[in-house]
């Protein structure tokens, strides 16, 4: 029988394979010699050592229960502690939630959490206690509160139909543990900075039309919004003007959908718009040509007044 110096110069046992006994010296094993249980050690080091820091009983031997976990506050919980290949005989746990406890002889952590959240719960096994048989493992316990925890949309974003220019607001009411998170998307697109229950697009434009979503998140789950459609018409736009005599011929935009009503007021003390003509609703989007009479002087200021549905 050969000898192998552990860590802490504790003498253990090992068996070397027939025909290595040669010259071997006490604490000293030949080139590329087989260790019994198949590892391979080299002159004057040693591959393997019992009861290392890593080991409860072997180089190998881990905690291998789950290293993440689920409770529900208010709920029965339970979870072993399991090692391999070698069984440790002693256990502790250190920060786990209110309510819950850990059997040193069996390693088995039950109880009824009192307090919701995501716990390091720092898991530790061993053979008789022994620090160069003691090995380690955090454990990510998660409580979720009563009812699961996941957040709750109560109030759905609304579409809207706005002037491109205008102000824009998209809103969404939820509940849930705090803290919740937001984050809004426009066609799936993640848009970034937008983690608020509130989004605003202050000024619109034309390309930020689309179909919006939030998501909103605990540590407990996410749920996602009801789409909402935002539609942006273009401002509407003088495209020609055109005076001959006393008839006046204006052009302009329209969008489908909105009413339009051409005003005008005179340059020396007009103190209010008057309306000058005006047009329903059209299905479709088209350039207008009114030609009317501008009365004794063209010389006035015009606007054009859209109003949408």
């Amino acid at each position: 029988m050969g000898v192998l110096y552990s860590r802490r110069l504790v003498l253990q046992k090992f068996s070397l394979s027939p025909g290595l006994m040669g010259n071997t010296r006490v604490g000293e094993l030949p080139m590329a010699a087989p260790y019994s249980a198949g590892v391979p050690l080299r002159k004057g080091l040693v591959a393997a050592f019992m009861g290392g820091y890593n080991a409860v009983s072997g180089a190998s031997t881990t905690i291998t229960s789950p290293k993440t976990a689920t409770a529900t506050n208010g709920l029965a919980f339970t979870y072993r502690i399991t090692t391999g290949p070698e069984a440790a005989n002693w256990f502790a746990a250190s920060n786990l939630p209110a309510g819950l406890t850990i059997s040193t002889t069996v390693g088995r952590i039950t109880g009824i959490p009192a307090t919701s959240g995501v716990f390091t719960v720092v898991l530790v096994a061993s053979d008789s206690q022994r620090l160069d048989r003691t090995v380690k493992a955090n454990l990510t316990l998660t409580v979720k509160p009563p009812g699961g925890g996941v957040p709750a949309i109560v109030g759905q974003p609304q579409g809207i139909r706005a002037v491109e220019g205008s102000a824009v607001t998209l809103n969404v009411t939820a509940t849930g543990p705090a803290p919740l998170r937001y984050l809004w998307r426009r066609n799936g697109t993640v848009l970034a900075g937008s983690t608020n229950a509130s989004l605003i697009l202050n000024p619109v434009s034309t390309n930020e039309a689309g179909t919006y979503a939030v998501q909103v998140a605990s540590s407990f789950g996410t749920v996602t919004s009801s789409n909402a459609i935002v539609s942006v018409v273009s401002q509407p736009r003088f495209t020609s003007f055109h005076l001959q005599g006393d008839q006046l011929e204006l052009g302009f935009t329209r969008e489908p959908g909105a009413s339009y009503e051409i005003q005008v007021q005179d340059p020396v003390g007009g103190a209010t718009w008057q309306q000058w003509t005006n047009w329903p609703a059209a299905a479709a989007p088209t350039n207008t040509v009114v030609t009317a009479s501008s009365g004794a002087s063209a010389a006035k200021f015009y606007q054009i007044k859209m109003t949408m549905p």
